[in-house]
């Protein structure tokens, strides 16, 4: 099941980690361009920890599978 939210612009999420590390997600802006909705995120979180677009994801790990 995964976790559903209503955020408004400059709200942010905060994730905690099982190492303790916190993530944060903010919502920066939002946008409509030819009838599509779209949220713009921010994220921090240490420099560390790499964050991807899902589909940017699932070409690395193709790529590494392969």
């Amino acid at each position: 099941m995964a976790l559903c939210l209503t955020r408004q612009q400059e709200e942010r999420v905060q994730i905690t980690c099982p190492d303790g590390t916190l993530i944060t997600v903010a919502v920066i802006g939002f946008r409509r361009r030819k009838g599509i909705r779209a949220v713009r995120l921010a994220f921090e979180a240490p420099k560390s920890y790499t964050i991807h677009r899902e589909e940017v994801q699932c070409e690395i790990d193709k790529e590494d599978g392969a």
